[in-house]
């Protein structure tokens, strides 16, 4: 784990010894509330501590030393305008904490037996001038002279050359500032190189030839928020397959509220990482923002928001910004996306993972504990791109006992790996795993849903109704009319789904389900987003939500069900019953001889 002899070229000793983990510190300060920090921020110095106590377990182990060496460096560097042109940078908290684990924290690699860094992507989200682009220069340099890799090839990268020479430019003039740094290091219009050691750091963009022979060491991309392909990036990631430790440095400020771009595919899965919702110990985010009910225009919101207040950002700005903000409604939601980094889609997420995990115990499932208990299903059934889900629900055994969910998801065989990376999700992982089952061929076999359902939920609970959406149901419903179950339609309509959905949000509030914190239906709630009709009645909608939810409307059919009270009736009738209104439909049953026949397997 010692630094490598070219990277110790550049160690604290030419500046001032650092003694404390100021990682950590930080870390510490920000969960103590010494330091103003919003959710995400709080989510990410959890991690960092949580990880300190656990990680060792997963092959990780925090390195101060490694941490302390890239900090250091910083100093090396040289403000290049404003009021402290000239005078070496010295990094603010904020910065020590995110320089510091993405340097810090490192991994057992299996195949060489060495310890290399933890963390290949950064994922950095704050509001404008908090310093971003001097952060980023000075961690260009860093791979570029003091990282010790052979051969570096530092790009900072953006959708325009005049943003991506931004990065590139302020780690120019540190250079030319810089009197160590002017020995070693080259500089031209649009390179950096270090002659010694074959390295080279240069502004990239979309609009350029970026066609084979790139092999990034470091990749710093600018605001994300512009960008409109993820092809850039796609290149440089693919590119860095050379590499024994690539990083990718993501940073951006809030972008707005369109759905599918690279931004915010990029900015859920942060959150979902952070929310820790999806497991992936190769991801570093750090999302500056404030909470959700404080009020934009209190400073102690803007401290909240913005990391560097007070240093690059001045209360004075922001009080004339606020001035703005309060006149206009356009210029109140750029306020609050460019200062104070909110976008409004944030608070969108149906489901708070706090809510989430406050709904499990942590205790395994045991199936012998559900022998002869009541038993309601919902199934939503896949095309080729969804996940196929069955949700076993089962009502409290007892007075204020707790609803028990029990998921089972399927994915074809085919394309897994395609899948994981569209939907940004380890689909291999959580089919090894077994939280996933694949089956054969390119399509999911509706035959190992009606097995599954047949020959081990039967022996176990007492079914009592299966809930499914006719759309693409095929043969299934048939062949589970013919095992004795009692199948109901539960179209996707918000008259299906207004009362069981309201009823599930409000249990999940109140902490009446046990979910036995599976990865998968944790993943889906993370995704959900509800549409609202006229009347303000919900419903999930997999057109808004960010990925997929197929398990999430799988419990909410299941508790249709289950709210209807009589086995015998429909959810339509309970509705109408209890005062409400509900469009009728009639159960499907195709006749035996319009049956499809089975599909073959593979």
């Amino acid at each position: 784990m010692s630094l490598s002899p070219a990277a110790r070229q550049f160690s604290e000793g030419a500046v001032p010894s650092i003694d404390v983990d100021l990682t950590t510190h930080y870390a510490r300060d920000v969960i103590a509330g010494t330091i103003a920090a919003g959710p995400k921020v709080r989510q990410a110095a959890e991690r960092h501590l949580r990880d300190l106590e656990a990680g060792a377990a997963r092959g990780l182990i925090w390195s101060w030393p490694h941490a302390k060496h890239a900090i250091a460096f910083f100093r090396f560097t040289r403000h290049s305008k404003g009021e402290w042109r000239g005078q070496p940078i010295v990094p603010e908290p904020w910065q020590n904490f995110i320089v510091g684990a993405a340097f810090g924290w490192l991994r057992r690699d299996t195949a060489t037996g060495r310890w290399l860094r933890r963390f290949k992507t950064i994922f950095v989200e704050v509001p404008k001038k908090n310093g971003k682009s001097t952060m980023l220069g000075a961690v260009g340099l860093y791979g570029l002279v003091a990282d010790g890799e052979p051969g570096a090839e530092i790009y900072a990268a953006a959708t325009k050359k005049e943003q991506a020479r931004i990065v590139f430019g302020e780690a120019r003039e540190m250079v030319k500032a810089s009197p160590e740094l002017r020995r070693q290091v080259r500089w031209y219009i649009n390179n950096l190189n270090v002659e010694r050691s074959y390295s080279k750091f240069e502004p990239l963009s979309s609009d350029a030839n970026t066609g084979d022979g790139i092999n990034p060491h470091f990749a710093i991309f600018d605001e994300l928020h512009r960008v409109k392909s993820r092809a850039l990036i796609t290149v440089l990631d693919q590119g860095m397959g050379a590499r024994l430790q690539p990083m990718m440095w993501i940073i951006t400020t809030a972008g707005d509220e369109t759905p599918g771009t690279p931004y915010d595919d990029e900015h859920e899965y942060a959150r979902k990482v952070l929310e820790g919702a999806l497991d992936d110990d190769s991801y570093f985010a750090f999302i500056a923002s404030p909470d959700e009910a404080d009020d934009p225009f209190d400073p102690a919101t803007w401290k909240k928001a913005n990391p560097n207040f007070g240093v690059s950002i001045k209360e004075h700005d922001l009080v004339s910004a606020a001035a703005k903000a309060r006149a206009s409604a356009q210029a109140l939601a750029d306020f609050k996306r460019f200062r104070l980094n909110v976008r409004s889609s944030d608070a969108d997420a149906a489901i708070k993972m706090e809510t989430w995990r406050a709904n499990a115990a942590g205790v395994p499932l045991d199936w012998a504990s559900l022998a002869g208990r009541k038993c309601h299903v919902g199934i939503d059934l896949s095309s080729k791109t969804d996940i196929t889900a069955v949700v076993l629900l089962f009502p409290p055994a007892d007075d204020g006992g707790t609803w028990l969910v029990v998921p089972k998801f399927w994915v074809p065989e085919e394309g897994v790996d395609e899948r994981g990376f569209r939907d940004r999700a380890p689909y291999k992982r959580w089919v090894a795993e077994g939280h996933i089952t694949a089956t054969l061929g390119n399509v999911v076999d509706y035959r190992a849903v009606k097995d599954y359902i047949v020959e081990t939920v039967k022996p176990h609970a007492r079914i009592a109704d299966v809930a499914f959406d006719p759309w693409n149901a095929g043969t299934l419903v048939n062949d589970l009319q013919d095992e004795g179950l009692t199948p109901f339609e539960f179209p996707q309509r918000t008259s299906h789904y207004a009362h069981p959905t309201k009823e599930f949000m409000g249990m999940l509030l109140d902490r009446k389900f046990e979910h036995f914190n599976h990865p998968v239906l944790a993943w889906m709630a993370s995704n959900l987003r509800l549409v609202r009709d006229h009347n303000d009645n919900p419903m999930p909608s997999k057109k808004k939500s960010t990925a997929r939810i197929d398990g999430i409307a799988g419990t909410v059919m299941a508790l249709g069900r289950a709210l209807s009270g009589d086995a015998g009736e429909s959810l339509e009738d309970a509705i109408l019953r209890r005062g409400g209104f509900a469009c009728r439909s009639s159960r499907l049953s195709l006749p035996a001889a319009t049956r499809p026949a089975p599909r073959e397997s593979g």
